[in-house]
């Protein structure tokens, strides 16, 4: 029996511009939860900017990036003015200043 991939991703969210506090406390946990039924642990917030519009997450799945998408476009936390972005991330990769967070986590996480 052939063992299944495993893929390190980068999901990119960006919530519509327009989107106000309220909204981003509500709608942000749906899609973090969508991305943890995927993974095989919690996904790990890469970055996020100030406003909390745009963040990015790794998550560590059997599914490929084009699944991912389809969960997402599923995801009650997001509406059609939202956007994102899912990434493989390959073994070479370099991290420096506020992102060695996520530097680490794909050090240990590192694909075979």
């Amino acid at each position: 029996m052939s063992e299944r991939k495993t893929y390190n991703l980068l999901v990119l969210i960006y919530l519509s511009k327009d989107s106000a506090m309220p909204r981003i406390q509500e709608d942000l946990p749906q899609v973090i939860e969508t991305l943890a039924r995927a993974s095989k642990e919690a996904p790990h917030v890469a970055f996020r900017s100030t406003d909390a519009i745009v963040s990015g997450f790794l998550i560590q799945t059997h599914k490929a990036p084009q699944f991912i998408g389809h969960d997402l476009d599923r995801c009650q936390g997001l509406n059609s003015r939202d956007s994102y972005f899912v990434m493989e991330l390959g073994a070479e990769f370099m991290g420096f200043g506020e992102f060695t967070r996520a530097h680490t986590w794909l050090q240990h996480h590192k694909s075979q």
